[in-house]
């Protein structure tokens, strides 16, 4: 087989029988992409021509133009490719001792309490204030994915008994609670602006629509909240995924249980979910060093 053929296969199988989003999709392709160019550079286009040793020397190619992080990915990306193909085709699968050095992962960045509170205190009653107050609040509010608030339909949005089914990852749904002050917000949005907007038949289904009743994307959410921000002194580098990060860090710091924070996330494992538990530990290590008077004791034992 081919080594494009197989790609394309297993490319064509991660949306179909994976589900998988547009945007693993993508990564998956760029990462492959590599793989391709440089076995077709190297004169090998058979997929089955590929060995272990085969492997190494690519990943040490790969070592002179990315970073760790990138090689990881596209290391990820062919043993996914190899791992389908073995159970698919039987062939034999050079990835199994192909080691993988995972990256130490960074404590992800997010809005401290006050911060949220200044930049949800800071919309007015102009009709795009009070649908980006709406977008804003749902995002931090109920932990949503940027796809999912852009994706969210009417008909999973029930403001009366005040939840959401949220349809996440691999279209697995999940039940988000609406905390009151956030369903305040949602119905105003909905009530006042949302009828004066809409006016495409097409984008009647979805709950958030702009100004020109247009279906929203990825770009156009995160440029509101950058620059919502901006505007409120926050020097810090915000995007929805931030504001899904500070949902789940203030949880978690006012107590929630680790496991129900990440079924509200829609993580399918807990160690994704984990890193905000370290994130965590890090504050609480960095109060005591400040705080505690043997914290940063010098003294010792005197001798006489």
């Amino acid at each position: 087989m081919l080594v494009s053929e197989a790609i394309k296969e297993y490319l064509n199988h991660l949306v179909i029988n994976e589900a998988r989003s547009q945007r693993t999709y993508e990564a998956y392709r760029i990462d492959l992409a590599k793989f391709k160019d440089y076995f077709e550079d190297n004169g090998i286009k058979d997929i089955e021509m590929i060995d272990l040793r085969a492997l190494e020397g690519f990943v040490s190619h790969l070592g002179t133009k990315y970073e760790n992080s990138t090689v990881n990915h596209v290391k990820t990306a062919v043993r996914g490719l190899f791992k389908y193909l073995n159970r698919r085709y039987d062939l034999s699968d050079p990835t199994v001792n192909l080691n993988i050095h995972r990256s130490k992962k960074r404590l992800p960045i997010y809005l401290t309490i006050e911060e949220t509170e200044k930049i949800l205190n800071s919309f007015n009653d102009d009709l795009q204030d009070i649908f980006e107050h709406c977008l804003f609040a749902s995002i931090y509010g109920m932990g949503l994915r940027v796809s999912e608030c852009c994706d969210l339909l009417c008909s999973q949005t029930n403001l009366d008994e005040g939840v959401l089914r949220v349809l996440g990852k691999g279209n697995k749904e999940r039940i988000v609670p609406i905390p009151s002050k956030v369903k305040e917000i949602m119905k105003r949005y909905f009530i006042e602006v949302r009828p004066l907007w809409s006016n495409k038949k097409e984008n009647e289904k979805y709950f958030f629509i702009n100004h020109l009743s247009n279906h929203l994307n990825r770009v156009y959410v995160e440029k509101i909240i950058k620059e919502r921000a901006a505007r409120n002194g926050i020097k810090k580098k915000i995007t929805p995924h931030k504001l899904r990060h500070s949902y789940a860090t203030h949880l978690l710091k006012n107590g929630a249980d680790l496991r129900e924070v990440q079924e509200l996330l829609g993580h399918s494992d807990i160690s994704t979910t984990e890193i905000y538990t370290h994130l965590e530990n890090e504050q609480i290590r960095s109060t005591y060093l400040k705080a505690h008077p043997l914290a940063n004791y010098k003294g010792g034992n005197k001798h006489e």
